[in-house]
């Protein structure tokens, strides 16, 4: 069996329990964050790219339907127009925080649509490793804290915001 899909037999039923309001982290009898960053031995869980600009980074339109932050993984359902070409995701966030206590930043969640003109509607689920985030903070305020994160829509909106507890994870 590939690893590919022991990962998808992984991933999904987290992301079920997380679209579904359970957390998996710190349940009795459920995964803790430790066991649920195994899972991804073979790091095939995109991380969250940090980056100092956003030249070049596509911008299409998309729809987020659900999500769900637990430990260090952002779970995102999302739907788009298309279903003729293939479409990626990336998830994004400047390297540089929001001064306040506790800190802030900003996430995108980067859609390219290589001009898919068809119009089905799409629907996909997302999942993004965040210890990147964690790695920056450390980098930056020598300790482990929380950050509010705000998720911005491609039309730069809020969509959502989250509190990262680095310390539980």
């Amino acid at each position: 069996m590939h690893t590919s899909r022991l990962l998808l037999y992984a991933v999904v039923p987290a992301l079920a329990l997380a679209l579904m309001g359970q957390s998996s982290c710190g349940d009795p009898g459920e995964d803790t964050c430790e066991e649920l960053a195994a899972q991804d031995g073979d790091g095939e869980i995109p991380r969250i790219q940090i980056r100092d600009s956003w030249a070049g980074v596509p911008h299409d339109d998309f729809e987020l339907v659900n999500w769900e932050h637990d430990c260090d993984y952002l779970y995102l359902e999302v739907a788009y127009s298309g279903g003729c070409e293939r479409h990626t995701f990336d998830l994004y966030s400047f390297d540089t925080f929001q001064e306040s206590s506790p800190a802030q930043m900003d996430i995108w969640l980067s859609h390219a649509n290589f001009n898919d003109a068809c119009e089905a509607y799409v629907t996909e689920y997302q999942v993004y490793d965040l210890t990147a985030l964690r790695d920056l903070y450390l980098a930056y305020y020598g300790s482990e804290d929380k950050v509010v994160v705000h998720f911005q829509g491609p039309d730069n909106r809020t969509l959502f915001t989250f509190e990262y507890d680095l310390s539980e994870n």
